[in-house]
């Protein structure tokens, strides 16, 4: 077998790193609240299907000879109509996860100050570094690809911690398998966690001239996040059952120890602030490119509903992510597949891989999405 080059170990990373977001601490309660067998059958079907999506939008981007982004490809195989589902799947994703960013930053932080004998509220917390990390945003300052890459290492590194410590305080009976009220709940939940679709052209980029690796990049890239979300949901269930808290962390304590949690609390600060610095940099630039917003200052203000709805007590961190992932991140999926309906008409490009997908497939897939956005509302 021929040594795979650096740059397919790099775009696997980028791809990871992507998807590997602040959903990864609402999977254990997600579950929990909806009984173990059910949220295993929701993170391995989830997988697979997120999988096949992003091998499709690896194909399309393959299919296509001009370089877009997700929006792009939208607009040029689906037209106006589509444009507009994007348009409102942009701002739902957007919205929420900023809202899904502060309320866990100021309960990580709040956590870490509540340890060292400073009880100060989450509220006031997260509204603060909601107001520093803008203005950093508003000077210039963003994170970069590798900036974002150590922060994935350390939420990995989290997860094999909690995973090594945690093992030996599982115990069976935390493994609920019969099927709980709030049922539903883990489909939202794994599918905002899973949704890395803004790291599969970042592959295409790392790749050029090197196409015969995409496919397996993007494979890589997918699994690799599904697995790190079993083995955390697996340990974390497995040692607080139905008390797992929403952000997984905190619940740990009575059984792991308040240093573990302290370990647990920081990462997860560093890394939803570097999230949060991420997003709201990647905001900005779309205002800027896709809205023709051009002033210093013009994304502050579209960001102040978000928080409004925050500060009103919209801060229910499993249902934001829940609704963004079971809402916003369907239509994308739905979209995703129309286009590759499309684009094996329209494409002018010759793919390197091609899946040849049945069309029955397809829609069987659409009709699952279009029930959970519909639940997910309900």
């Amino acid at each position: 077998m021929a040594r795979r080059p650096k740059s397919f170990w790099y775009s696997v990373a980028l791809l990871v790193a992507s998807t590997v977001g602040i959903g990864l601490f609402g999977i254990p309660h997600a579950v929990a609240r909806a009984g173990f067998g059910v949220g295993l059958a929701f993170l391995f079907g989830l997988s697979a299907i997120m999988l096949l999506g992003n091998l499709l939008y690896g194909e399309i981007i393959l299919r296509t000879h001009e370089r877009h982004q997700f929006v792009g490809y939208v607009r040029k195989y689906l037209g106006p109509w589509a444009r507009r589902f994007n348009l409102f799947t942009f701002w739902i994703s957007m919205y929420g996860a900023y809202i899904g960013i502060l309320i866990i930053n100021g309960t990580f932080l709040s956590k870490l100050l509540g340890f060292a004998g400073w009880e100060v509220s989450p509220v006031i917390l997260s509204s603060c570094f909601m107001v520093i990390a803008t203005l950093l945003v508003y000077a210039g300052l963003k994170t970069v690809s590798h900036v974002d890459l150590v922060v994935t290492g350390l939420a990995l590194v989290l997860v094999g911690i909690i995973g090594i410590v945690g093992a030996n305080h599982i115990q069976s009976y935390n493994y609920d398998f019969s099927i709980l009220p709030q049922w539903l709940l883990p489909f939202g939940v794994i599918l905002f966690s899973l949704n890395g679709i803004q790291g599969v052209p970042l592959v295409r980029e790392t790749l050029i001239g090197k196409e015969q690796y995409y496919r397996r990049a993007l494979i890589y890239g997918t699994l690799i996040p599904a697995v790190v979300y079993l083995v955390f949901m697996v340990v974390v269930v497995g040692v607080t059952g139905i008390h797992t808290s929403p952000e997984a962390i905190s619940g740990l304590a009575p059984i792991l120890g308040k240093r573990v949690v302290i370990i647990g609390s920081l990462f997860g600060f560093l890394t939803s602030s570097t999230i949060f610095l991420s997003l709201v940099s990647a905001f900005r630039a779309s205002l800027r490119e896709d809205f023709r917003l051009r002033r210093r200052g013009d994304f502050i203000l579209p960001l102040l509903p978000a928080f409004i709805l925050f500060l009103l007590g919209v801060q229910n961190f499993i249902e934001i992510i829940g609704l963004v992932g079971g809402v916003a991140v369907s239509i994308d999926t739905m979209l995703l597949f129309f286009m590759y309906e499309k684009v094996r008409e329209k494409g002018d490009r010759i793919p390197e891989y091609s899946l040849d997908v049945p069309p029955v497939l397809i829609y069987l897939l659409m009709g699952v999405f279009i029930l959970g956005a519909i639940l997910t509302i309900v």
